[in-house]
């Protein structure tokens, strides 16, 4: 007995054969994306929102002696790290400082993607040029700070080495800003007791050369801190030197 298909009874099988189809393609689509996602890598620039803190990006070598130059950058919550480009904003940017979180909008354009070697020496993503939406969070509470001493590239007019002063800011949460202070002849260090009103978690230092040099000093004055300076000559057994003021040098938010 020859048994012929009725149209319902065809429609269902088509429909259970399209199903089967669709159901195949997305499965395998699926599979290869999913196998593909740890070699491919994105080489082209691309629009992108980012969230992260603006720091001093790292080295790729960190074998030998690190100077304290930085290239100021953003590491996002996801632990990378990026150049950081707001050349391309139309407006004027807001100030941002190390240890700010914020977050952006703008063009990635990835390290492999660069023809220069400016950036190769970074451990970085690639550079983040900002366009718009520039959204800073309210900056986090210091919590200390401390002095970097680096050998300037300059000399005296003697012909000796300089000292470049810089100064930490540690904010809560792990975020620092790195301030330029003052470039000095001969060398710096801390002194082992410090004045009253340096501020808390702080240190006084000293930097002397052939007779004089200069004290620094932070000190916390309303809402704001202010990098105060002394200049000191050695007494002579027939000369005292006048004793000079501490005086303000720079200021900075608290």
């Amino acid at each position: 007995m020859i048994k012929f298909f009725t149209g319902r009874s065809i429609l269902l099988s088509i429909f259970v054969i399209v199903a089967v189809v669709v159901a195949g393609f997305y499965i395998l689509n699926n599979h290869i994306y999913e196998e593909k996602q740890g070699d491919v890598k994105v080489t082209e620039p691309y629009r992108a929102t980012l969230t992260g803190v603006q720091t001093c990006l790292p080295h790729k070598d960190t074998s030998g002696p690190q100077t304290l130059e930085c290239a100021i950058g953003m590491k996002t919550d996801a632990g990378e790290y990026y150049a950081i480009d707001f050349m391309l904003m139309s407006q004027i940017p807001p100030t941002i400082q190390d240890g700010d979180r914020f977050t952006a909008s703008g063009l990635v354009t990835p390290i492999d993607y660069l023809s220069s070697d400016q950036w190769q020496k970074y451990d970085i993503e690639g550079i983040f040029s900002v366009t718009d939406t520039v959204q800073v969070e309210d900056r986090k509470e210091i919590i200390g700070f401390s002095w970097d001493f680096q050998e300037a590239s300059s000399l005296n007019p003697d012909g000796n080495a300089q000292t470049e002063i810089y100064l930490k800011i540690l904010r809560d949460g792990g975020g620092t800003e790195r301030k330029m202070i003052e470039t000095v002849d001969g060398g710096c260090n801390d002194l082992p007791d410090a004045d009253n009103d340096v501020a808390e978690n702080s240190t006084q230092i000293q930097c002397y050369y052939a007779g004089a040099g200069e004290r620094f000093k932070i000190v916390k004055s309303g809402e704001v801190y202010q990098v105060k300076l002394q200049t000191f000559e050695e007494g002579l057994p027939d000369y005292n030197p006048p004793i000079e003021e501490y005086k303000v040098f720079m200021e900075f938010d608290a």
